[in-house]
């Protein structure tokens, strides 16, 4: 069977006392209506440095003295008392603590749990601890100081687990750090690596792009050279088409009578064709058939 020594105090205005549990290391389940009652789950000591009182804890000294009610809670009634006795100063974020007094008869002391929600104090229960007579003194005193030993070197031994547990685990986040500046390292020469690589590629395909660009641009310019020789020579062959045509004389004649003559005007003009818009002038001069008199009536204001 594993045991668990816890030590705390109780402090009144007139006297401290000295509490020491023994704790069985027992499965505490108050809710078991099959439980026997006569198992014990631990034994309290309390000293004054002078008198001694002691008490064990059974089942049924728990059922009896510390029921569920508001201050222990029903289904958190096992653990507070477990915690309670193995001197736990708080539970759920809640204070727990023990109160000691002496009872009238001074044979007695009576053990209060109290529970505290925020800072209201609730009574959870208490029960009754008995004074033990001279014979038994030494035997107790004896107890307290193996169960002190006891305590103190499972206290070392656990001390020293977590020492060298904080060692390992500092041990372990030194080797972490390196690795992680290590990985830091290598991850920032793959980033330049990788930078790198993309910049040349990125060069590469500047210095392709270029190079379609001049391509281009060279095609664009002999096609615009091409176009323009071909309307050069477009030009130049409407220009020897049009040279090539003969010219057109066209006899133009203008009759007019007078009294004592007759006026014959005879012009003579020449064209190219196709016609221009003189020629269009002149030929509706030609074909005008007005008449021309003396006083200028049918005359046309052309002539002067």
């Amino acid at each position: 069977m594993n045991y668990i020594y816890s030590f705390y105090d109780s402090t009144t205005e007139e006297e401290t006392f000295h509490i020491k549990c023994e704790w069985f290391d027992k499965q505490l389940n108050l809710d078991d209506l099959q439980a026997d009652k006569t198992t014990e789950y631990g034994c309290i000591t309390i000293t004054n440095l002078k008198d001694y009182w002691h008490c064990t804890v059974s089942h049924e000294l728990l059922l009896n003295c510390f029921e569920a009610s508001n201050a222990l809670i029903e289904k958190e009634r096992n653990n507070v008392l477990v915690a309670a006795f193995l001197g736990e100063q708080s539970l759920y974020k809640d204070r727990i603590e023990w109160r000691v007094t002496r009872e009238e008869d001074k044979d007695y002391l009576r053990m209060k749990l109290r529970t505290y929600n925020g800072d209201i104090a609730f009574s959870a229960g208490s029960f009754t601890l008995k004074k033990v007579g001279e014979s038994r003194i030494r035997e107790l005193q004896e107890l307290w100081f193996k169960h002190c030993s006891l305590a103190s070197r499972i206290s070392t031994e656990k001390n020293r687990a977590f020492k060298q547990r904080i060692l390992d685990i500092e041990k372990t986040n030194v080797e972490l750090k390196e690795t992680i500046e290590s990985m830091i390292i290598k991850e920032n020469k793959n980033k330049l690596l990788m930078i790198e690589k993309f910049v040349n590629l990125l060069n590469t395909k500047k210095k392709k792009i270029k190079k379609l660009e001049r391509i281009i641009t060279g095609k664009r310019s002999r096609n615009n050279d091409e176009i323009e020789q071909q309307d050069d020579r477009k030009k130049i062959k409407i220009k020897r088409e049009t040279s090539s045509l003969p010219v057109q004389e066209t006899d133009m004649s203008l009759s007019i009578k007078q009294p004592s003559s007759s006026l014959n005007i005879l012009e003579k003009v020449s064209t190219l064709k196709p016609m221009t818009a003189t020629a269009a002038i002149i030929n509706d001069f030609m074909n005008d058939e007005s008449d021309f008199s003396d006083d200028d009536i049918d005359c046309p204001q052309t002539i002067r």
